[in-house]
């Protein structure tokens, strides 16, 4: 990406088939800024792998991601973040939600180098369980040589929390329309940062399919 350029890749990889192995490459000049859109509902197995070089002043990339798995989908996240120059900006944010016996993965690294001073950089990953049979891994890692940073870096793993199904089940819904209400509001917030309409439609259509699985 050249100076000041600005490119947002947006992937809908929907009822895939078999294997799928998919890598982006980017490296960022000055003042770029990349974002990236990923919605998934797996395959026999998916992995996405992501390497992002911000090698010029004041580059801005954010990578956002979910996953929807059922059965015994699988989707797979590697992301190599590396700022190599001053005064840029960095956030990833993947949700995952599983049911059945899907497994996902979900491995993250943010690499400051020496010369990247006043370095801003976040790393999240958040994964809901729906099934006994689910599992997901979360592996979020820091590797900083610079002095003058903030950065910072977490995963979450859990279910639906008890206490909102109760609230919901008071107020009348019952135990699945409850279970729905909560997984969509746990997915939403990552569809709705894409920015083209249709794109957005496509995605909220394949996450109400997931919800009446």
């Amino acid at each position: 990406m050249e100076d000041r350029s600005i490119v947002t890749y947006t992937q809908l990889a929907l009822n895939n088939e078999g294997w799928v192995f998919d890598f982006t490459r980017v490296l960022m000049k000055r003042d770029s800024q990349f974002t990236s859109h990923l919605v998934t509902n797996g395959s026999e197995t998916v992995r996405y792998d992501y390497a992002v070089q911000l090698k010029g002043e004041n580059g801005v990339a954010h990578l956002n991601g979910l996953w929807m798995l059922n059965g015994s989908s699988e989707a797979h996240v590697h992301v190599l973040m590396e700022h190599a120059s001053p005064y840029c900006e960095s956030l990833q944010h993947f949700k995952g939600a599983l049911d059945g016996s899907s497994r996902s993965s979900f491995e993250g690294k943010i690499l400051v180098r020496q010369e990247a001073q006043k370095t801003n950089s976040f790393q999240m990953n958040n994964n809901l369980l729906l099934s006994p049979g689910a599992q997901a891994n979360s592996k979020p890692n820091l590797e900083i040589f610079a002095d003058d940073v903030k950065a910072s870096h977490g995963s979450t793993v859990g279910q639906l929390d008890d206490e909102e199904l109760f609230y919901l089940r008071t107020r009348g819904y019952t135990k699945s329309e409850a279970e729905g209400i909560l997984t969509q509001g746990f997915l939403r917030d990552i569809i709705e940062k894409i920015d083209q309409k249709d794109i957005r439609d496509e995605a909220i259509s394949a996450m109400i399919a997931f919800l009446k699985r």
